[in-house]
């Protein structure tokens, strides 16, 4: 299933866009337009947290009219870097009844 087939299943799309790397891989987010509010609703109440393709989605609304695109992607990015950090400690405190070696990359690739 890709993010297309995902999100279409709440509603009909106006638009997806998955902004690339330069080497045409995927940077790791998309911003997805919805017809309608109430589908973006339904969607963000029922994909939070879901995993797809190895990965846990992190829905956010975006702002209204970006000024500087740019900007706001790497305010997401970082977002989502703090999530996965966060969820990374919460693992280690479940991990709490014995000794476990666990490596951080210093940053993760988006």
């Amino acid at each position: 299933m890709d993010i297309f087939e995902l999100f279409s299943s709440f509603g009909r799309l106006k638009s997806v866009r998955v902004p690339k790397k330069f080497d045409k891989s995927a940077r790791g987010f998309a911003f997805i337009e919805f017809s309608l509010n109430k589908e973006a609703e339904n969607a963000m109440d029922q994909l939070q947290g879901v995993h797809l393709l190895g990965r846990r989605l992190v829905l956010q609304y975006a702002e209204e009219d970006p000024k500087n695109v740019e900007e706001e992607i790497e305010k997401m990015t970082n977002k989502a870097k703090r999530q996965v950090g966060a969820r990374k400690m919460a693992d280690l405190r479940e991990v709490n009844s014995g000794k476990r070696k666990l490596e951080l990359e210093e940053e993760d690739e988006f």
